[in-house]
């Protein structure tokens, strides 16, 4: 499974409504807690290579995924 789709299997609706009510931004919220993340930036870069990675982020940036900058800091260290 591609990351963006690991991002959205591990979506919580609910929390993604907690979000957009309190972010008050437009772009799309999955509602995924820093730990999954964390678990997720963990596991990709233990299987990726820098290349892969770059290409993950720009894949990431491309997408306007709203969690964009915290992958990005996490894939880059």
């Amino acid at each position: 499974m591609k990351p963006i789709e690991q991002l959205r299997a591990a979506a919580n609706p609910a929390k993604a409504q907690e979000m957009i009510a309190y972010h008050k931004q437009e772009r799309e919220v999955l509602g995924v807690s820093n730990p999954e993340i964390d678990q997720l930036v963990k596991t990709w870069r233990a299987e990726m290579g820098i290349d892969q990675r770059v290409a993950l982020a720009d894949e990431l940036w491309q997408s306007k995924e709203p969690l964009i900058n915290r992958l990005l800091r996490s894939l880059a260290a």
